[in-house]
């Protein structure tokens, strides 16, 4: 959107409404970009639609989505089980955590490296570019690196 409207001056209130948890604090932050940019608005409402980009007005459910407001998260993934007694409605979250911890387990299990997923891929895509660097020693500390953005030296 920064690109295709050079709007970086209200890139932060669009950050606000993308994680905004409320209706009412979204189309706060929306109204001051619609008065700075209409276009801009217009096209992530009409264009792009709010489901697909704003959290609260995402059509699924939404304990999935990673959120610091863990009160909101649990409230609503026990939506359902809120009329329970107390000893069901244990047993609903124990079931649920239960799921997520074997959920993980598994992952885990099938790593072969003690790096998680994510960091492995991150480390083969910067072995990949160091693969193309000239390297020089000049101290037991320092390096001379030459070769793509990075030319220059380096403390090990």
């Amino acid at each position: 959107m920064k690109n295709k409207f050079k709007c970086s001056d209200i890139m932060g209130s669009y950050w606000k409404a993308v994680n905004a948890y409320k209706v009412e604090e979204f189309n706060g932050y929306m109204m001051k970009i619609s008065r700075r940019y209409l276009r801009v608005s217009e096209y992530l409402e009409n264009e792009v639609g709010f489901e697909k980009w704003s959290r609260c007005h995402f059509p699924g459910l939404r304990y999935n989505i990673t959120t610091t407001n863990m009160v909101e998260s649990l409230n609503n993934m026990l939506l359902n089980a809120r009329e329970f007694p107390y000893i069901a409605l244990l047993d609903v979250i124990q079931e649920k955590i239960s799921k997520w911890w074997n959920k993980r387990r598994e992952i885990c299990v099938g790593l072969t490296s003690p790096l998680t997923l994510k960091r492995e891929d991150k480390l083969r895509a910067c072995f990949v570019v160091a693969n193309g660097l000239l390297t020089m020693q000049l101290s037991n500390v320092m390096f001379h690196i030459r070769g793509g953005a990075l030319d220059g030296w380096s403390t090990h």
